[in-house]
């Protein structure tokens, strides 16, 4: 739970600092990272290629997101990593994903077209995520 709230200040925060106004009926989907880096690669480089090519091919995919990349920096995930996607809403969520986390058909064709960065990520190592979505009352 702890994780979560500073998962979540840290999000607020991020999304504050980039000029994005939080408003009530806005989605947040936060992803605790865990990652397993193949030998020959580092933090940094993984980190770069998440910040300056996936995320961004992600929010040019999936139209009315936005996504932040987090560094703990102090606390119980000190040193560890998130993502936060931001929606306007629920229903700018809805066109990409069902009820059960599955893709509608416009997110299954985006999936195709973003396919390419997820596998020169997978080159980078192995890469596990834990997820809660947050509605803000």
């Amino acid at each position: 739970m702890k994780k979560l709230l500073l998962l979540i200040v840290l999000g607020l925060v991020a999304t504050v600092a980039f000029g994005q106004a939080l408003q009530k009926g806005n989605l947040l989907r936060i992803h605790y990272l865990t990652v397993d880096l193949d030998p020959d690669v580092t933090m940094n480089q993984y980190l770069d290629y998440v910040k300056n090519f996936h995320l961004p091919n992600y929010e040019k995919q999936y139209q009315g997101t936005t996504t932040f990349l987090l560094k703990g920096v102090r606390g119980e995930q000190e040193n560890g990593y998130a993502v936060i996607i931001h929606y306007n809403s629920m229903e700018d969520r809805d066109r990409y994903f069902n009820d059960d986390g599955s893709s509608t058909d416009e997110g299954s064709a985006i999936v195709e077209k973003i396919m390419p960065t997820w596998e020169e990520l997978n080159k980078l190592g192995k890469t596990t995520t834990v997820s809660t979505e947050w509605l803000i009352l």
